[in-house]
């Protein structure tokens, strides 16, 4: 099969140029168009402006201290870096393909955070998501990169691979949805693109919108809002896998959320705030409130400062252990001057495959 490779793009009238600076950067807005993501109005969620530009200014002063170059996914414990690029996309696609849901309700009502041992060492969420899977790739006898594996993968040989060093799997939970969106994955990468997510990458060419289009054709990519997709895109980028001509949208999860949230940069209702801080589950609509809100949020301060969308996010994603569930460090925190310390509002909760 030829892969038939794509010119969309967002055009160029799309520039907007900074009043402050006068530099001209292609905004997230028309990025967010041209990617068809479906923001929704939020009259329950309001965006507060002093919390927001207290966010734009310690985002835009981490990046003068830190740099803005994206994060690399180079941690060799997680992620093969001295595989083949093809190896290296189809690993990071099946992984983000479970990326969603790293928690469960305890038998107290209370959340739970997943996580479990593999080689004596605790890892948590997606970090053990990232650590088995490459523990699974480097036995000979499970090949998690293979279209053929996954398309044909069941619960047995799900427990095989992602079970950890006590015999307990963490990824568990919703493991219905979790091997769905694998072998479906896997069975549309065999019937359309060789077996390999590469080549959608090849297809899309170094086009945001069109990688965005092709991955809705997967069962794990089809949010309305784009979080697992976003996620495989900007890993990709980050470790140096595609070029994308657009600037790249956050990834907005449950971490990203959170943060938002105790810096008081979202405000909920009343009733919907109640949910927040008692841990309850949200309805759909309540989420993709909160969640178009907040990527509202984060596009207004980069079309203002011209910070693309992965930079944002891996400020927040990274920051997510020092605004931890249970007792963040709001002193060592990089958000702490502007942040309201709402520390009552936990993690939203939603029963979704999408984060």
């Amino acid at each position: 099969m030829s892969v038939k490779r794509n010119t969309e793009h967002v055009s160029s009238g799309d520039v907007r140029v900074l009043t402050a600076e006068g530099v001209a950067h292609l905004s997230l807005t028309a990025t967010v168009r041209a990617c068809d993501l479906a923001l929704v109005d939020h009259p329950r969620v309001r965006v507060q402006p002093e919390a927001l530009a207290g966010l734009r200014r310690a985002m835009t002063e981490t990046v003068r201290v830190e740099g803005s170059a994206p994060y690399d996914w180079a941690d060799q414990r997680f992620w093969p870096l001295h595989e083949d690029e093809s190896v290296r996309s189809q690993l990071l696609t099946v992984g983000n393909a479970l990326n969603f849901r790293f928690w469960r309700t305890a038998a107290d009502g209370s959340m739970e955070a997943l996580g479990g041992w593999l080689e004596g060492e605790y890892f948590t969420g997606s970090m053990y998501l990232w650590r088995r899977l490459l523990l699974a790739h480097a036995e000979s006898s499970t090949p998690v990169a293979d279209a053929n594996f996954l398309a044909g993968i069941d619960a047995t040989a799900f427990d095989d691979v992602f079970t950890d060093d006590h015999g307990d799997n963490p990824l568990i939970e919703a493991v219905d949805e979790r091997i769905a969106n694998l072998r479906d994955l896997g069975q549309r990468l065999i019937g359309s693109w060789q077996g390999q997510f590469h080549n959608v990458l090849d297809a899309a060419s170094g086009s945001l919108p069109a990688f965005m289009r092709l991955s809705r054709e997967f069962r794990a990519f089809d949010d309305r809002i784009g979080k697992l997709t976003l996620v495989n895109a900007l890993m990709h980028r980050g470790s140096g896998l595609v070029v994308f001509n657009e600037p790249l949208l956050p990834a907005i999860d449950y971490q990203i959320l959170k943060q938002l949230l105790r810096q008081h940069v979202l405000v909920p209702d009343v009733v919907l705030d109640s949910k927040l801080r008692r841990g309850e589950y949200l309805a759909e609509e309540e989420a993709l409130q909160l969640r178009s809100a907040a990527l509202g949020a984060l596009i207004q301060i980069g079309d203002e400062s011209g910070l693309p969308g992965d930079v944002m996010d891996n400020q927040l994603w990274r920051n997510r252990v020092t605004c931890a569930d249970s007792i963040p460090k709001c002193e060592s925190c990089k958000f702490n001057e502007f942040c309201s310390r709402d520390v009552g509002i936990q993690r939203p909760l939603q029963l979704t495959r999408h984060y």
